[in-house]
């Protein structure tokens, strides 16, 4: 029991448990509201940075958003905090060991809208400093 609780203090990502209300591989459902995708210059589709990477889902009352990484050691939303009624910041956590598979693998986060964040205008949901996904206005 003391082995898990030092490893829990030293791994703490490892440890701490994701935020949404359901997970899934792969994209946004289809019925999601979404900004259009902007197009690309050449023609191409980059598929390693998948477009758009959040929806809105139940009328506003829930966002998806999806995240890529490791298979092995997938990425996961711990803490959101709504900055003003436009802004919503949320943490990303890793699972996992310290090695990790050379993969890339979609997964989808199912959110509950949190109180004070306005889906009747567009919001912007920051994930780290140069990340960001935007929801439009319902």
């Amino acid at each position: 029991m003391v082995g898990v609780g030092l490893f829990c203090v030293v791994g703490l990502a490892a440890c701490s448990a994701s935020i949404a209300a359901s997970s899934y591989d792969g994209m946004l459902p289809e019925h999601a509201i979404t900004t259009p995708a902007p197009a690309p210059a050449d023609g191409e589709a980059d598929l390693l940075a998948p477009f758009p990477t959040a929806g809105w889902l139940d009328d506003g009352d829930q966002f998806a958003i999806v995240l890529g990484g490791s298979s092995s050691c997938p990425s996961y939303p711990v803490s959101m905090v709504v900055d003003d009624s436009r802004t919503l910041s949320i943490e990303i956590g890793q699972s996992g060991g310290p090695a990790c598979t050379a993969d890339m693998k979609l997964r989808t986060h199912v959110l509950t809208t949190p109180a004070g964040l306005d889906p009747t205008g567009e919001v912007t949901i920051r994930y780290s400093e140069s990340e960001t996904a935007v929801l439009p206005a319902l």
